[in-house]
């Protein structure tokens, strides 16, 4: 059983697009038979709600759903940094490495 994945504080089950993302998921993972991940934002980190495994024989297993990981760590992050207003993302990299 998959575990249930939090948006925001809420379930995402009343704003769910994974159904959707794990439909682009798979058309992306069968083109290009690497592993395909749909990561979203939640404060200061993004969490991975959904993954489907490419055919590719060399796989990383780095990202899983539920994973959770600072904004900046990981593509996924590190994309989602780079469309944010640079003020905000230079406020949220400072909380971050400040971080115990």
């Amino acid at each position: 059983m998959k575990p249930h994945h939090r948006y925001g504080g809420r379930r995402t089950k009343r704003y769910d697009v994974t159904s959707t993302a794990r439909e682009v998921l798979r058309s992306l993972a069968e083109r290009t038979g690497e592993s395909a991940f749909f990561s979203a934002r939640r404060g200061g980190e993004t969490v991975c709600l959904a993954e489907v495994e490419g055919s590719f024989p060399l796989r990383s297993h780095v990202l899983y759903e539920g994973l959770r990981l600072p904004l900046g760590v990981a593509s996924a992050g590190l994309a989602i940094l780079a469309y944010l207003p640079l003020e905000a993302a230079h406020a949220l990299t400072r909380r971050i490495a400040h971080r115990p």
